[in-house]
């Protein structure tokens, strides 16, 4: 693991996070039932603009806890489990009874106990196939900026926060659902190729991994491990791919670094001054010419 993997984890980012599991919870009109997070998951991926099902994509539903009371706040990823599409795009996510326990689920509007608090349950679904997005990213990135910059105060005293960069609506909103019997059929999620800039395919690759990331143990399973082999050998070459000039913000170079992974390229970085020891982002602004350099003088993992 490359040094100061862990400290790309910024607070804007964890604070983004902690949003998602609110989020999750508002967004599924309160309150999910309990067939809805334990039942098998079934449903299939297609493709946006030939309506067929999309074969290999990889489905990753991850089950979150939220609460608040008792000994404080109880965000976490508990659970997560991988799927393959099949030839026509469709995919099963097994029941997972035996390994959520909602005993200790509780009414957020009426918890038992001002001492204990609530805590319940949510999930979301994300989808993994290169050179595609859902439909709904597109609203995504156009909603928000890639990176932000705090702006001076009127009287020129302080700087005011920065401005909340992208987040993805997958990354917090459950999947809808037509219907819930012996299992529960997803409604169908479409995606659609769409060729990116190199500074969104950046973005929305760090979204995606650190959504899984953050849960624990995921990234140490074998599904995740060649997803994030496939993601560093993409992106490490991606800034020999254009003008040398270019200008590269310094978040964009933060998701780039926590994306590849690579101690060699990240020692040429800091000789190069643009390791930032407090601070956010992690690394300093530099140009498309200066990463690929680095890029060529070290391998990803």
């Amino acid at each position: 693991m490359a040094f100061g993997e862990f400290r790309s984890f910024d607070v804007r980012i964890l604070l983004l996070l902690a949003i998602a599991l609110v989020g999750a919870y508002v967004h599924a009109g309160g309150r999910l039932s309990n067939e809805e997070l334990l039942l098998e998951k079934r449903g299939q991926i297609l493709d946006s603009q030939t309506n067929l099902g999309v074969e290999g994509a990889t489905v990753i539903a991850l089950w979150r806890q939220d609460g608040e009371g008792g000994h404080g706040s109880r965000s976490a990823c508990v659970l997560e489990r991988f799927a393959t599409t099949d030839r026509e795009g469709r995919y099963i996510i097994p029941n997972v009874s035996s390994e959520l326990d909602l005993a200790r689920r509780t009414s957020r509007s009426n918890p038992p106990t001002v001492e204990k608090g609530w805590l319940d349950f949510s999930w979301i679904m994300l989808v993994y196939m290169p050179g595609y997005l859902r439909e709904s990213d597109l609203q995504d990135f156009a909603a928000r900026p890639l990176w932000s910059e705090p702006s001076l105060s009127a009287d020129k005293k302080y700087f005011t926060q920065a401005p909340q960069t992208v987040y993805f609506s997958w990354s917090y909103v459950p999947p809808e659902v037509e219907s819930t019997t012996s299992y529960v059929k997803v409604k169908p999620i479409r995606i659609l190729r769409n060729k990116m800039t190199y500074e969104q395919e950046i973005v929305y690759d760090d979204r995606f991994v650190k959504a899984v990331a953050i849960c624990s143990g995921s990234d140490k399973t074998a599904e995740f491990k060649i997803i994030r082999a496939e993601i560093a050998h993409k992106v490490v070459n991606l800034p020999c791919a254009i003008e040398p000039a270019t200008t590269i913000h310094g978040d964009i170079v933060s998701s780039y670094m926590y994306l590849i992974a690579s101690d060699d390229v990240s020692a040429k970085l800091r000789a190069a001054g643009l390791y930032r020891t407090f601070g956010s982002p992690m690394w300093g602004t530099t140009t498309a010419g200066t990463l690929c350099e680095a890029a060529a003088s070290g391998a990803t993992r």
